[in-house]
Order: C-alpha cells, then structure tokens, then sequence
C-alpha cells in the first residue's frame, strides 16, 4: 500500500497519547501478514556453525517453517541450510557454516532476517563495529556446494550489476569474492535508495544519535539540515541534524521519537534510506523481534506527521486516519453526526428520555417513539441506581444516535459482542468495516472490524477482546455504546458501569453502579466538601456521620492540615490497575501539577513508602503501579479499609501521613 498521499498534520495540542501495547502485539503477531515481519541475530558465540533463530518469533510466528529453510543473501545467492525444531527453539546447522564461511562474517555481526514465504528468508549482513552494510553487492565469485544464484535483492529490486554464473561443468575451482569491487561497487554504484546502517541505543541515546561515521564518510547522496524519519507505524517525524567531520548527530526531534516508541537500551535500530533526505527505521528489542507497533497509533508528537504504515502492508484506510480532533472535540460534535440507516426498530427496548427510564424496559418490545435516548439489549436489565447513572449521561451528552446498553456476559468477555440486528439495521453499517472504539476518559483507541452477521446483526471480535482486557471489565458490568458517525467513519465511545462494592453495614445506596474512568463527575467527588480541607471519594461519601467520628475520633490529624479519605475497592488492592485517584480540587490546591514522588507514612512507624503521583493535565491523577502496590501489600491493606491521606504541612518534601480504619463488628477502628 503506498504511502497515504494526504499527510494529515499532527495535534499540537499537547495531547500524550499512549499506544495500546496489547493490541499492537495481537495484531503483529496474529493479522499482520508473516512477509512484514523481521528479526535479528547478533554474531557471538559459536556462530560459525550453528545459529539459534530468536524464541520469541519461534513461539508466536503463525507461519509454517519447514525442516529446510533458504538463506538469500544480498547479493542473491540462496543457500538451502538445515532447520532442526525442539520446543520452542530453531536451531540452524547443516548449510549455514557454508553461508557463514562465504560471508566471511566475524563476532559481532549483526544480521537482520525477513521472511517473504514458504520458509524463505532474505537477510541484510551489518558489519562490526561499523554497522554499515558488508559490500557484498558487486561480483559473484563462488556460490558454494549449497548455494543457488539468483538475480534478486531485500528489497526485490534489479542491481545494475554483471554478474558470473557459477562453474556447474565439474570444474572445483574454489573462486574468490572480490572485496575491493564489491566496496566500490556498493558506495559509488548502487542505489542510494538500497543502502542501510544500523545503531544501537546506548549511552545518551534519548537525547541524541549519531549516525555511523563510515556511512556518513561514504554515502555519495545529500543529506539536509533536516531530515524525516519514518517509523513502523507510518509515523513521520522531521528531526534536526548536525553535521561534522564525517559526522552527523540526529539532534532536535529525535528525543520525541525516542519517548514515542520507548527506545530503551539495547534496542536496535535499522535504518533504509530512501530518498531525499528520508530514512524508514525498523526498531527492534533486544530479544531480536520487533517492537510490536503495527496496531494503530496512539501518540503524536509536535514534530510528527502521520502517513501509513511501513512495509507497504494492506490494511484499510480507517486506521490510518487518527486523531483529527481531540478526544473532547470529536467525541461532542454530535450536530454532524447522523444515523446510518432508516429501516424501523422492533426487537429492541429503548428510552425516549430520562424521565422514561423509571418505566418498565425488559418487556422485549419496542415503544416506538421519534426520539429514542438509549436501547436496551435484550436480557439487560438496569436497576434503579443503573438508570440514574444512565440518564446523567443522556442529560451530559444528549447522543443523537441513541446508546446502545448492554450488559457483559462470559461470551462476551471471552469472544464477542453482538449488536441485535434491529438496532444495526437503524443505527450501524450494513457491510463490514472497521470502525475505532475509546473510553471517554482514555487516550488509547482500539480498532476493530464490525461484521455484519448473517441474520442482519453486527459484531466486534478481535479489537473488542483487546478493550476488554485493557479496560478490565468483568462479568455483570454494563456498557454503554455511544455511537458517532462523521464523514462514514464510525467511532464508539464505550462507557463502562461497574457494580460497586457495599462495605459491611453501609447505606444501600453505595451500592450504586459508577462510570469507570469518569473520575471527576463520579469518584473525585469535586462538587462538595470544597469549603473545608476534607475531600471524599464517591464511596466515601457514604460514611455515615457515626462512622466518621469514629474513623477521624480515633485518629490524630494535625488541624489545617489537608485531609482525603478514600474507601479502598477490590481494584485498588487486587487489580493490575490499581489507581487510587487523587481528586482534581485537592490536587490542585495542594499539589503540583506534574508527576512527582511522595512519601506516605504511618502513624508509630519507622517505615517509610516512597510512592509515584502520577499527573496528566486533564485526565486522571493519584497513586499506581509497583511502589503503591508495595505499601498496599506492607500494611495488608483490603477492601473496604478507609484510608485517611493526611497531607503534612511545613515539610520540604511532599509527605502524607495515612491512618487506616477497617470495620471491625460493624464499627471502624483505626489500625496501627
């Protein structure tokens, strides 16, 4: 497929968007055809005689290779070398010391392997410690007892080079390569468009990177001040260069590129010049595969354009076209967005308004009204509680196409979601085609192909299996699909409700369904409590007045000092996604707005916890991952513990003090 000719520009916003590692992997691995896809092998060892292909690619390539594989070389000779399988280990031996041997290749080489089918693979031969191709493009000297000639590149494109066949008349004559022709050739003949150079990220490679100073000494085409560099997702990014002696560092641009694609040390980089000062690069981790970027593309930086996905793959246009707007914009302009479809509902319920959710909606049949707020799959039954957190979002977002409720069931949380073919008929395409799903208070996007099935229905598998699991939903929790259609793309903002948990002895009313990820309506609580230095969460704000005094009779909190007491959910304590969220007015007023460590402390204790607040402008904020994990693990802290974050004044470094009270008997003691 070739490069999308519209070079949509980049939001400059500000906008940190995140990829989605799960459905970049998925995707690499099970729907991105095996001819796109790479590793590489350094040379140490005992590589002479045997070679190891990476596990990794072994344990997740879909394709067959069989027990004899063919090496091409760049020059074009195939080597046929044997392939022997045991577990997850392909080990090469008979042949490749033939192929190793002509090579000439020596410790520390690098090769880089592509599969093009039918257990074939074409390789690139990076010399060390230069990381410039080997010349090996020039004359064919001798083939070798195992090797084919044949008139073929990397990259299948024609070398403009004489070339020998081999002596197959019985004549053993062992013929030498020509190393001098073949340099010559290389850097004053061939392509400028088929050469490549390698870097490894070591040292300040965030920062900076230089290109290999033998391939700036002798590469013959012009490079500018500023150059593009396209990554494996399609990406383009321009980046500033300074030039030497023999010496180019990439410099203003390439620390966005670094921080885009998390380039850590020991990861390897190949880049393929093609032309007016633009390189593709191809961004390998140190077990030799590819980072997996070929999902969608989740983060744009001020300086990068997007295009289309390298390696000229197919893969529908839809995925191509990102972040147009922010999430906030698109997601609101519901006066350009209209339904698909017209034919009448029958089978499903559906709500004209907010007041008409306290009607009966599980009858199976449909009131037919010309303003439908949301629909009801069938069997989704929406308590009391469910139906005011429901209208609030009608209220909020007034969709012009109407939700479509559901709620999640073993199937669909383990294979797929089905929207009933009436709703589909009215409100969703009638032929396949690929359409993006979000979360309202999430930058990641997830793409998915919407089937039309055969009995007029429509479902998501693949992408909705990968929300599932990055969303974390469960069993019983109820999603809202808020569909929006601009221009023939069809976006779904998928809001989630989970059932909440009622702590022993707690009002009823907790028990009320919440939006996951709508923190500042929902769990921050920032509409009350604003005129004093007590800040609740949602759940917190069920206590009772009783239950208060006992949880702040028993503790000692310094007065002034900025209190917030957060009731902890099975997710906090138990979950991969354990963010305990800090709400925005107590951030705000008493915090910085940046990440930045802060250390928790226990009353009578010596031990300290020195845990990551985590701060994104406009998104959520509060304590995750590993060093929170750690102190929730050091106090055995559960669910249903309270905890009081004591925020200590006239101390240099951030320092909250966290009282603990668990209910014990029905009333809640502090815990030491």
């Amino acid at each position: 497929m070739a490069p999308d000719q519209c070079h949509e520009q980049d939001n400059r916003r500000g906008h940190n968007y995140q990829r989605c590692e799960g459905c970049d992997a998925h995707y690499y691995w099970c729907h991105l055809d095996d001819t796109q896809k790479y590793f590489f092998k350094c040379m140490v060892g005992n590589f002479q005689e045997k070679m190891v292909i990476p596990e990794k690619f072994v344990e997740k390539f879909k394709g067959q290779i069989s027990e004899f594989i063919k090496l091409e070389a760049p020059d074009g000779n195939i080597y046929e070398v044997q392939a022997t399988k045991d577990l997850n280990k392909i080990v090469l031996g008979s042949g490749w010391a033939t192929f190793t041997s002509f090579y000439e290749l020596k410790q520390g080489c690098i090769l880089v392997f592509r599969y093009i089918g039918n257990s074939h693979f074409r390789v690139l031969i990076f010399d060390y410690p230069s990381f410039c191709e080997k010349e090996i493009f020039h004359i064919v000297m001798n083939c070798g007892p195992h090797a084919q000639e044949r008139d073929t590149h990397l990259d299948q494109s024609p070398l403009s080079k004489t070339r020998y066949q081999n002596d197959r008349s019985g004549n053993s004559e062992s013929r030498q390569r020509c190393g001098h022709c073949d340099v010559h050739f290389y850097w004053h003949h061939l392509d400028d468009r088929k050469k490549h150079f390698l870097s490894i990220m070591i040292g300040d490679f965030r920062r900076q990177m230089s290109i290999p100073e033998k391939f700036v000494k002798n590469f013959r085409g012009r490079i500018s001040e500023l150059i593009k560099l396209e990554a494996p997702d399609g990406n383009i990014y321009d980046i500033q260069i300074t030039k030497g002696l023999n010496k180019i560092v990439l410099g203003s641009g390439w620390a966005a590129f670094s921080n885009a694609y998390e380039l850590k040390e020991h990861d390897v980089l190949v880049f393929r010049y093609i032309g007016d000062s633009h390189f593709k690069a191809l961004i390998f981790d140190p077990s030799g595969c590819e980072k997996e970027l070929f999902r969608v593309v989740m983060k744009r930086a001020p300086n990068v354009q997007e295009i289309g996905i390298f390696h000229d793959q197919s893969f529908p246009e839809q995925t191509r076209r990102r972040d147009k707007l922010s999430h906030d914009n698109y997601c609101r302009k519901t006066n350009n967005m209209t339904s698909l479809g017209s034919p009448s509902l029958r089978s499903a319920e559906h709500v004209t308004s907010p007041e008409d959710s306290q009607e009966t909606m599980n009858s199976g049949s449909l009131q037919e009204t010309t303003e439908p707020r949301y629909v009801l799959a069938t069997g989704c039954n929406l308590t009391a509680m469910q139906k005011a957190e429901v209208d609030v979002l009608v209220k909020k977002i007034m969709p012009a196409i109407p939700f479509y409720i559901t709620a999640m069931n073993k199937t669909n949380l383990s294979g797929s979601l089905v929207f009933c073919k009436d709703y589909t008929a009215k409100y969703l395409p009638h032929e396949d085609q690929f359409i993006t799903l979000c979360h309202p208070q999430k930058s990641n996007i997830w793409v998915d192909n919407l089937k039309v099935i055969t009995d007029g229905a429509s479902m998501l598998s693949v992408g909705w299996l990968c929300f599932v699991q990055h969303n974390e939903l469960r069993e019983s929790d109820i999603c809202v699909f808020e569909v929006l259609e601009s221009h023939g793309e069809v976006t779904m903002v998928v809001h989630s409700l989970e059932g909440g948990h009622r702590l022993p002895g707690e009002n009823p009313v907790s028990q009320s369904f919440i939006v996951k990820g709508e923190a500042t309506e929902v769990e921050e609580r920032d509409d009350e409590h604003t005129e004093s230095n007590y800040y609740y969460s949602r759940f917190a704000d069920y206590l009772t007045g009783e239950e208060q005094e006992d949880i702040f009779g028993s503790a000692s909190i310094q007065l002034g000092n900025p209190v917030y007491v957060a009731v902890l959910r099975k997710t906090h304590v138990s979950g991969r996604n354990n963010l305990l969220i800090i709400p925005r007015n107590f951030a705000s007023k008493h915090l910085a707005e940046r990440s930045h460590d802060i250390l928790l402390l226990r009353p009578n204790r010596k031990a300290k916890w020195c845990v990551k607040y985590y701060y994104r402008e406009g998104s959520k904020r509060g304590f995750t991952c590993m060093r929170w994990t750690k102190f929730i693990r050091d106090n055995n802290l559960r669910e249903g513990d309270v905890c009081t974050f004591e925020l200590l004044k006239g101390i240099s470094k951030v320092t909250m003090m966290v009282h603990v009270s668990r209910k014990v008997d029905g009333r809640f003691v502090l815990l030491g």
